[in-house]
């Protein structure tokens, strides 16, 4: 179990809202789960709801569900390759999950994971939390009510919850090299790409006489860059000389560009091997609030306090609540590209930091002026969340774009055929489908 947990309270249960997954169409999966932090392959992947399909019985496709996850980068084209043994762990569909096999898998058959999110079983559908999904600006979203659980085993002091902006490390060669592990740490605010491609990192390796393990120089966009070694609390300057050994926790220096960025190299590293980095805008639209009534920036950070504790404290296995909301504001371009912010937990035991990350996720779709003259007035032909019938679960329904169902309005946890439905399994008005995509108006 992770030292943190984040909490929702759904159906009356506090439920963790780090990840869930099922097999929608036949059971071609064993098991998924996140990996272990600190185990290869560690990540903090972007919330949102991610449906894989058998194309053949060891390739799979992905595919969005929802404009939920509109241009979520980690829907990827085309299809991958699965080793179907029921042992073997694949890491190369979704980053920081580990998923495996079943040898029986066939083609057609389907499964999904929800990150950021909870898995409603009675309902048999995805409740979504960190995927705020189309937002527009000047127009924040419902505020999410959330707690942070304290699962390290020791009191923590000095906690507090940030919300910056997101990095994302995309190995090219291989899930685990030539980044082992990577995930954002401590407090501080990376700065967003003015570049949506990205930057290449690249690496010198060379070995050095006596040693046993291999060295490494890091470049970002060809150029070196200050790296500190948070295992023995020094600075690499220029990023020289960074020990290939698996174990070395090394993170982009305070005052770079990718600061917070934090990784591993793996002992066994490939030659010629390269990674991009991403950097997204996401922070400078959350807002995290508390029950006090107070509001801040997300990079600003907020104090978790448990209950009847001193400020900042929180105790084995309690908690302490906050809240995040997306607020766009008019810096933000709306320009359709899927922004994610690094929400992250820290608290410390003596002098060790003990951390969480989840990357949250929100498109914005519009400038609000256009809309407001727009809302009110538009109808049009615009389709609502549809659903099939789950094949292995008789009398429940998943989200599907090819299904004949949609939910009846008129008696939610319902599902009518399409054609039954008053408006034809559309929306009735331009108003209608920006609120059934998570978009609300205060003023329309």
């Amino acid at each position: 179990m992770a030292d943190w947990q984040v909490l929702y309270t759904h159906r009356g249960v506090d439920r963790d809202i780090a990840g869930y997954w099922r097999n929608v169409k036949g059971t071609p999966v064993r098991t998924a789960q996140k990996v272990p932090a600190g185990s290869p392959g560690f990540a903090s992947p972007m919330a949102g709801v991610y449906r894989y399909r058998f194309e053949t019985s060891t390739t799979v496709s992905c595919a969005r569900i929802s404009t939920m996850e509109y241009a979520n980068p980690l829907i990827f084209p085309g299809e991958r390759p699965v080793i179907a043994d029921g042992t073997a762990d694949n890491l190369n569909l979704l980053s920081g999950w580990s998923v495996v096999v079943a040898e029986d898998a066939r083609p057609g058959d389907f499964f999904e994971i929800g990150v950021g999110c909870l898995l409603d079983t009675d309902l048999a559908t995805w409740c979504r939390i960190l995927s705020f999904g189309p937002r527009l600006v000047g127009y924040p979203s419902t505020s999410i009510p959330l707690a942070a659980r304290n699962a390290s085993g020791v009191p923590l002091s000095d906690c507090v919850v940030v919300a910056t902006n997101a990095i994302r490390a995309h190995n090219h060669d291989s899930p685990t090299s030539p980044f082992l592990i990577f995930r954002q740490t401590g407090l501080l605010n990376p700065f967003a790409d003015s570049d949506p491609t990205g930057a290449p990192v690249s690496f010198a390796q060379y070995s050095l006489f006596g040693h046993p393990h291999k060295y490494a120089d890091i470049y970002v966009n060809g150029e070196p860059i200050d790296i500190h070694d948070v295992t023995a609390n020094r600075i690499m300057p220029d990023g020289k000389r960074l020990v290939c050994d698996g174990t070395t926790v090394y993170r982009f220096a305070d005052g770079s560009k990718y600061q917070s960025g934090t990784f591993v190299l793996p002992e066994l590293m490939g030659l010629n091997l390269y990674a991009t980095l991403y950097v997204s805008d996401g922070a400078e639209s959350v807002k995290i609030g508390n029950e006090a009534g107070n509001v801040v920036s997300g990079p600003a950070g907020l104090a978790l306090t448990q209950n009847g504790e001193q400020s900042g404290r929180i105790s084995v296995g309690h908690s302490a609540s906050f809240e995040v909301r997306i607020d766009p504001t008019n810096r933000s371009a709306a320009d359709l590209n899927a922004r994610s912010f690094s929400l992250r937990l820290l608290g410390m035991d003596g002098d060790r930091p003990v951390s969480l990350e989840h990357q949250g996720s929100f498109v914005l779709v519009a400038g609000a002026a256009e809309l407001n003259l727009r809302v009110n007035t538009v109808s049009g032909k615009y389709p609502r969340p549809h659903y099939s019938e789950d094949s292995g679960n008789p009398g429940k329904y998943v989200e599907d774009d090819e299904g004949i169902y949609v939910e009846d309005e008129q008696s939610p946890g319902t599902f009518i055929l399409a054609t039954d439905d008053p408006n034809s399994g559309h929306y009735g008005n331009y108003a209608d489908y920006l609120s059934g995509n998570g978009i609300t108006f205060t003023n329309a």
